[in-house]
């Protein structure tokens, strides 16, 4: 079930419900929600919901995981000269088993659109930090890229990715392309 509020002044609302997937497992419902505001240069969301794991495609109960959190909160003001995005993300998926325990993720990311002639440079950078039983990890993300529109619906990009895993060596990739909107 869904529920969406009227748009009053910029601020809407969304609420979503769904009963268990089998019959007698009710209460392995999933349910959530957010609030969005969208006015002028300013907006903001944020969300929440929850997962009761009981039937799911890569069948998540047999590997002792029974239930996820997950918090999200994202801003952005474009100042005309560049438009800034910000978002955290907090995830907790709870195991019923060993040997994995709880896993929690933490995730943020700050970003910036500059606009240059007919396209954009854009710059993001990218946190998260995971935490369990079998081990934890931190993970740092930049990217960089020039975005040039040819038409309404043509553009072509160049951009450039770095990407750090703790206790592994930094991954560069190197990217050009051609995209069209039908």
């Amino acid at each position: 079930m869904l529920y969406s509020t009227p748009n009053f002044g910029g601020l809407t609302a969304n609420f979503i419900y769904a009963f268990g997937e089998q019959p007698g497992a009710g209460g392995k419902n999933k349910w959530g929600g957010n609030l969005m505001y969208f006015n002028g240069p300013f907006a903001a969301t944020v969300a929440y919901q929850q997962v009761r794991f009981n039937n799911v495609p890569t069948d998540l109960t047999n590997a002792g995981l029974s239930r996820q959190d997950a918090a999200q909160l994202g801003l952005s003001y474009d100042f005309k000269v560049v438009k800034l995005f910000a978002q955290g993300q907090y995830i907790k998926t709870r195991a019923t088993t060993a040997p994995s325990g709880d896993i929690k993720h933490v995730n943020g990311q700050f970003g910036a659109s500059v606009p240059i002639g007919a396209g954009s440079l854009l710059a993001s950078y990218a946190y998260d930090k995971t935490d369990n039983s079998l081990g934890d990890f931190k993970r740092n993300t930049f990217a960089v890229a020039y975005d040039y529109n040819l038409s309404k619906r043509t553009d072509v990009y160049a951009a450039y990715y770095y990407d750090k895993i703790t206790g592994i060596e930094h991954g560069d990739t190197f990217g050009v392309g051609v995209r069209h909107k039908f």
